[in-house]
């Protein structure tokens, strides 16, 4: 809970990262800019996609849709929903946020109890794409609001933030996000017993470009996600400060 009270200044600090010459291959002009919204500002509103998946999000009382505004995608947490997210996050108040739309995500509901899951969990089929679920909606707020495509960021906590690390080592999305900040992320990997050695694992991750800022949030004293990782529900999950490199991330 502390550390996501500092998810503001963490985005914040790691957009100055973006000033060095990154590139953003797939920015593209948000053709939002100009158009009225037609929806309430500063209130949490659920919409629909073309797909039938829905996300909750939420406009800042001073948008104004000749300004290019930046945005913030926060993802729940496993069982979790996107309103118990936004209660967790405080970005939709605007003592902590001003001037940022933020996004919250829907996962896929799974398994006997139906309960919600995202992408790499072991509960989720392999099939799974929730990065293209994220695209679309991107491809949809990008449509209906004025975006500042070079500042779209994602963080999210425990599952949210391993959908965080997915957004940031996919090629598609790392091309279009600027910055990611997961809190406690579980960062499964199918792999189990002897095998599971959360120092040594490697995984795919193929960012889109070089550098990924990221800014990362772990306690030492988490019961649940361990900081140093180790085998949980009969899959390994890897926890520490991480930095990305193409093909594998590596321990800093």
């Amino acid at each position: 809970m502390v550390a996501l009270k500092f998810l503001t200044a963490g985005l914040l600090l790691t957009r100055a990262s973006i000033a060095s010459p990154v590139s953003l291959a797939s920015v593209r002009s948000a053709s939002g800019c100009g158009e009225e919204p037609g929806i309430a500002l500063n209130t949490r509103i659920t919409a629909t996609l073309p797909s039938g998946r829905t996300y909750l999000f939420w406009v800042p009382p001073n948008y104004n849709p000749e300004n290019a505004t930046p945005l913030i995608f926060s993802f729940h947490g496993g069982t979790r929903t996107p309103e118990s997210q936004a209660d967790l996050d405080l970005l939709t108040t605007p003592f902590f946020n001003s001037d940022h739309i933020v996004v919250y995500p829907s996962s896929g509901e799974y398994g006997e109890s139906n309960g919600r899951y995202w992408q790499g969990a072991p509960q989720v089929p392999a099939d799974v794409d929730d990065v293209g679920y994220v695209l679309e909606i991107l491809d949809a707020v990008e449509s209906q609001f004025c975006i500042d495509t070079a500042r779209v960021y994602a963080t999210g906590k425990s599952q949210g933030g391993m959908m965080t690390n997915n957004l940031a080592c996919d090629a598609r999305s790392s091309a279009r996000m600027a910055a990611f900040a997961p809190v406690s992320g579980s960062y499964y990997v199918n792999v189990t017993g002897a095998e599971c050695t959360p120092l040594t694992l490697e995984f795919d991750c193929q960012p889109a470009r070089e550098h990924i800022p990221m800014f990362i949030f772990h306690g030492g004293d988490d019961n649940t996600i361990a900081y140093g990782g180790g085998s949980r529900s009969a899959s390994a999950y890897r926890i520490s400060h991480i930095s990305l490199q193409r093909g594998r991330r590596a321990m800093d």
